[in-house]
């Protein structure tokens, strides 16, 4: 089952900073959230392998995030399960992403 990008809506969309400082309380300018469109129907899609080179440092990324309350550990199964995806930036630091769609990489 694919998840298409229309299922989620998006919170906060290129937020020109004049708003933000017109508005302070509706901005809050921690970490956002995801939501997902009520209407969507779940999805659990298959893991894609981890680079081994990468591996470690992915590990601490995740118990960064955790500590800072952007993910929280799953101990049961779940109706949503998206792909992540990590990359090395030029800088040596992770990017990691979740891909919410099924689209297979080749």
């Amino acid at each position: 089952m694919p998840i298409h990008k229309e299922n989620f809506v998006n919170v906060v969309e290129n937020v020109n900073s004049d708003l933000i400082d017109k508005y302070p309380d509706v901005f809050d300018k921690s970490l956002g959230t995801l939501q997902v469109d009520p209407d969507a129907k779940p999805v659990v899609l298959p893991a894609w392998k981890t680079p081994v080179s990468v591996r470690e440092k992915f590990k601490e990324e995740l118990k960064r995030r955790e500590s800072i309350k952007v993910i929280a550990p799953v101990d049961q199964p779940t109706e949503w399960v998206s792909q992540i995806v990590v990359a090395v930036k030029k800088s040596g630091e992770l990017r990691v992403c979740i891909n919410p769609t099924a689209a297979t990489m080749f």
